[in-house]
């Protein structure tokens, strides 16, 4: 009979473990049952009984009796007042006959027909019954000596010793993200998988969950640790799975062995023509897989297209998933019952998993492979790591070329989330218009995302915030930063350095990030020619935007959509260059006279194409309004904002525009300007009425009503909408699918799963 002791299973793990059993060898429909304000159900069955049945579960493997009799007397308090059939206590601690005994009278509380306690000698005789079930929780029987010796010692695992260690302490830890399914399907479908990501994304691990996967159903492994030549001498035996981790090398394709780019390329074809006999996992570093397929290599380049080629993102993983992860870290970390006791009340475990940089290698070197004496101590250890992720970054970045590096200096300098990849082009120096493609390659889906995805690229972004952060307190130092600062393509990009060295006091756009020490001092150089160098820009900007303006005048309506699709006719480009400049003239206490004269003759430019039949976007002209009403600012450009804010008022839209009027300053908005601002305000709102009355769609009516009433409470109207509504009503159908009848505005619920009840109910299993 088996004997495990279950300490290799955290209680989620062991839940689910119960959950399996009991419906195996009591024929039950157990569920998960999510915990009420009384608590004291864990897994619950209706459907099977005419009374329910209840399973609390208990996971101390070294409970004493005392504590065990003491959380007894708690679920009958819980449960009382209600009726079951069963009730069943399931424990993973060993107890004895007098001990269970004992429990049970104490549970003779409960109302039910029948009340049971599972301890763990009961646990691992109903096993012995249920071998499929052994099976599938292979957390439970992996961390066994038994298990090590068998797989280290097992043909099957061919001088993998290392990998089997490395199985078995990541498996405790793994966490099911759809990931794991969208593998397993690739992998059965194609026989091959090429797993690409970013470092710590947890592309290793998936791998080896697979590989434990093959191994139960009989596939021997062969890890390839050198070359692909240890997969061509391993072929000899039918059910072969074959992993091979960072092919590519670990920080450079450099590392490819000579002649390794025809070897894999035949094996996988050989792979491919096996049906099914062999199956191969691979996995890189999308910035490594992105120089493979972009390099010269033609059967490299091919894996570029490769169905089998499944790419991890951080994105994707679930916020349940994300705690489930920073669960078992800490359960396993931290054996101590106070420890553990602490973590499950203390709430900063939402600041962990809810962090923009979340890394799950990051959560394993803090949480494994160091020792805390306290929770605080833990927390600022692991908040710092997230809040600095260069120990995972600066490898990647190190390797980079030198076009790559300024292509990424450029987006971090820019305060856009999607940047046109013409600007970037223009802005960096290429000594070889060749190596454009090529560095786009090398940090696509590792450093940044290409919008759209499919066809002709036109945006860049940084990949998300975490490369953001490395990438900043690289242009902190002055070196960087002189290098960069000539190549600037936007004053957008000046005021936001600026506004991060908190030399600029933006307040349209604000900033919740103190100012950086580091990035002040090495501006303080290049502030002299501040005034400038500004101008330099804002004349390379201008010029860009009438020759854009200039060619989309000659092109057919649709060209104009394909060409240019940011509208430059609309004059957008120009109406936020005028918005930075008065950030910068305004929104500083260093002097910048030439600035200042270039936006005096800027706005008037733009107040006479506005008198005319120019419709730019009414957002933009808001914010321009709102940079231009400074208290101490020129008379002129308080004219100017009252003149812009009107003609923004009648080229409204959509509803939502109007959310950008209270961006204006509050006094200028409640003084000079508002008895006009809540005549055109009002004016603003009757006509998005008018438009949602013309329409004769009932739920296209909702929808913009929807947006309305949400703009109207944002901006403190009291509107009566009763006249729309009523519409709504007759014209939906009260006896279909469609009836309105009742209609609320539109309020989004919470997304499933993931909510901070969710959490609570998980991380209170750790007491």
């Amino acid at each position: 009979m088996t004997d495990y002791d279950f300490r290799s299973l955290s209680p989620i793990d062991f839940e689910e473990f119960a959950r399996n059993l009991l419906n195996a060898d009591l024929g039950l429909e157990l569920v998960t049952f999510a915990v009420g304000p009384d608590g004291g159900i864990d897994l619950r069955d209706t459907m099977s009984c005419s009374l329910p049945v209840v399973v609390q579960c208990k996971h101390r493997p070294d409970a004493q009796k005392a504590s065990l009799k003491s959380a007894a007397a708690g679920e009958v308090q819980k449960l009382q007042g209600m009726r079951l059939s069963k009730y069943l206590l399931v424990v993973s601690a060993a107890l004895s006959p007098e001990a269970e005994n004992e429990i049970l009278q104490i549970l003779n509380g409960i109302d039910a027909q029948t009340r049971q306690v599972w301890h763990r000698g009961k646990l691992n005789q109903a096993l012995t019954k249920h071998a499929k079930v052994e099976e599938r929780h292979f957390k439970l029987w992996l961390s066994s000596s038994t298990a090590l010796h068998r797989m280290v010692n097992s043909a099957e695992w061919q001088r993998s010793e290392e990998l089997v260690r490395r199985v078995i302490d990541r498996a405790r830890l793994f966490v099911h993200t759809p990931a794991y399914r969208q593998a397993s399907d690739v992998l059965d479908e194609e026989n091959l998988l090429i797993i690409t990501g970013s470092p710590g994304v947890g592309k290793s691990t998936l791998a080896e969950m697979l590989l434990l996967r093959h191994w139960h159903q009989g596939w021997r492994v062969v890890n390839v640790t050198s070359d692909v030549q240890e997969a061509w001498r391993q072929l000899s035996e039918e059910n072969t799975i074959f992993f091979y981790d960072d092919f590519l090398g670990q920080t450079s394709t450099a590392e490819l062995q000579k002649n390794e780019a025809n070897s894999i390329a035949a094996l996988l074809e050989k792979i491919r023509r096996s049906n099914g006999h062999y199956r191969l996992i691979m996995t890189s570093r999308e910035q490594l897989f992105g120089e493979a397929i972009s390099g010269p290599d033609d059967r490299l380049r091919r894996l570029g297209d490769d169905h089998a080629r499944l790419k991890i993102n951080l994105s994707d993983i679930g916020r349940q998933a994300k705690a489930e992860m920073l669960f078992n870290h800490l359960y396993f970390a931290f054996e101590h019952e106070s420890f553990r006791t602490g973590f499950a009340k203390d709430l900063r475990y939402r600041k962990v998993v809810d962090h923009e940089s979340f890394n799950p290698r990051i959560l394993e070197s803090v949480t494994m492979l160091t020792r805390h004496e306290k929770i605080d101590e833990f927390y600022e250890e692991i908040l710092g790591a997230l809040d600095n992720p260069d120990a995972i970054w600066s490898g990647s970045f190190r390797q980079l070329p030198r076009l790559a590096v300024d292509i990424l200096f450029q987006l971090v300098a820019d305060p856009g989330v999607l940047v046109p990849l013409d600007d970037i082009r223009r802005a960096v120096s290429m000594e070889d218009e060749r190596n454009w493609i090529p560095a786009l390659k090398v940090l696509e889906d590792t450093w940044i995302r290409l919008t759209p995805q499919t066809g002709h690229a036109q945006y860049t972004s940084l990949f998300d915030a975490s490369r953001k952060d490395f990438l900043l307190r690289r242009i902190d130092e002055a070196h960087h930063l002189q290098a960069l600062w000539p190549r600037l393509m936007k004053c957008a990009q000046i005021a936001y350095l600026l506004r991060l060295a908190g030399y600029l006091d933006d307040r349209i756009i604000g900033s919740s990030e103190r100012p950086r020490p580091e990035l002040r001092a090495s501006l303080a150089e290049l502030l002299p020619d501040l005034d400038g160098h500004t101008m330099r820009v804002a004349a390379t900007q201008l010029e860009i935007a009438e020759t854009r303006e200039q060619a989309r005048r000659t092109l057919s309506e649709a060209e104009k959509a394909e060409a240019f699709p940011w509208h430059p006719e609309r004059l957008t480009e120009r109406v936020e260059l005028v918005s930075d400049l008065a950030a910068l003239a305004f929104g500083t206490s260093l002097r910048l006279p030439a600035t200042a004269e270039l936006l005096e003759q800027n706005v008037t430019l733009l107040l006479e194409l506005l008198s005319g039949s120019v419709r730019p976007e009414a957002t933009a002209l808001f914010h321009l309004a709102a940079y231009l009403a400074t208290p101490d600012g020129p008379d002129w450009a308080l004219d100017a904002a009252e003149e812009i804010l009107s003609s923004a008022f009648f080229i409204v839209e959509q509803a939502s525009d109007l959310l950008a009027f209270h961006e204006v300053p509050e006094w200028f908005r409640n003084g000079r300007y508002q008895k006009k601002g809540e005549e055109l305000l009002m004016q603003a709102v009757e006509w998005e009425m008018e438009a949602i009355n013309q329409q004769e769609d009932a739920k296209l009516m909702q929808q913009l009503l929807d947006e309305l009433v949400s703009v109207a409470y944002e901006l403190g109207l009291d509107i009566d909408f009763d006249s729309i509504i009523e519409k709504i009503d007759e014209l939906s159908d009260p006896d279909g699918e469609d009836s309105n009848a009742g209609w609320q505005p539109y309020i989004p619920s919470a997304a499933p799963g993931g909510s901070d009840e969710d959490l609570e109910e998980l991380f209170a299993k750790l007491a």
